[in-house]
């Protein structure tokens, strides 16, 4: 893909628009994976809190996990294309350059 006739305004727009895809994919990215540690607490919290507590069936732990995991794959995924076509953009800026 060449990245001359994205040098034009529209080309900026375009290099804002994905520099800010990927800083909210990236940011989507770190709150999941705290969130999956924030889980992992509830959890162990849960396992301390004794046997009353680890009876009762955490579905919606579980159901939360299950949707995090799903997402977090995703969003990696789509971090990768969206950078090579930043720097993409950004180097053909620079060469030709605006």
């Amino acid at each position: 893909m060449s990245a001359e006739p994205l040098l034009g305004p529209q080309g900026r727009g375009l290099e804002a628009v994905l520099r800010k895809a990927l800083e909210e994919t990236k940011s989507l990215e770190e709150n999941i994976q705290k969130a999956l540690v924030a889980l992992e607490a509830l959890e162990q919290e849960d396992r301390a809190l004794g046997l009353l507590y680890a009876s009762i069936p955490r579905l919606g732990h579980k159901v939360l996990e299950e949707i995090l995991l799903e997402i977090q794959p995703r969003l990696v995924a789509l971090c990768h294309p969206l950078q090579e076509v930043l720097e993409e953009v950004s180097a053909g800026r620079g060469e030709g350059g605006a």
